[in-house]
C-alpha cells in the first residue's frame, strides 16, 4: 500500500508489516534515469566485446595464413615489434595499463603460436599425402 504525504512515498513493504519504506518522488524517477543510462552503456560495453571476438578471431585466422609463409615458427624479432608497437599505441591510451596490455598481448601471441603449431602440422600432414 502507497501513500503520498507531503512530496514522500511512503511505501510498506509487505502487507501485514508495520516497517514502511520510505522514498521520496524524485528519487524514483532519477533512479529510473540512472538504470536506464546504465542499461545504455552495457549494451554499447556488449557490442565493443562483440568487436573484440570478431577482431581477435579475424587476427587469429590472418595468423594461420602465415604458416605456409614461414621457415620457423617463432619469430622474436616479430615479437619484439609487435610489443614496441602495443607499447607506443598504450601511451596515447587513457584507460588502458601498459602491463596489462602486455599480459593481453603474451596471450594473444602464445595463442597465435599455438594455432601456428596446428596449422603447420596439418600442413605438414598433406605434403607427406600428396
Amino acid at each position: 500500500m502507497d501513500q503520498e504525504r507531503g512530496g514522500v512515498m511512503i511505501h510498506r513493504d509487505k502487507p501485514g508489516k508495520k516497517a514502511y519504506q520510505l522514498k521520496n518522488q524524485s528519487d524514483e524517477g532519477q533512479e529510473e534515469m540512472l538504470s536506464s543510462g546504465l542499461h545504455r552503456i552495457r549494451k554499447q560495453v556488449d557490442r565493443v566485446d562483440e568487436k573484440i571476438l570478431e577482431l581477435l578471431d579475424r587476427r587469429f585466422s590472418l595468423i594461420v595464413e602465415t604458416v605456409k609463409y614461414k621457415s620457423r615458427l617463432r619469430d622474436k624479432a616479430r615479437e619484439k615489434e609487435v610489443f614496441a608497437r602495443v607499447e607506443g599505441k598504450v601511451a596515447s591510451c587513457e584507460y588502458l595499463d601498459l602491463a596489462f596490455a602486455r599480459k593481453i598481448y603474451r596471450l594473444i601471441l602464445w595463442q597465435s603460436l599455438a594455432l601456428e603449431k596446428v596449422r603447420a602440422q596439418e600442413l605438414a600432414r598433406d605434403m607427406k599425402v600428396k
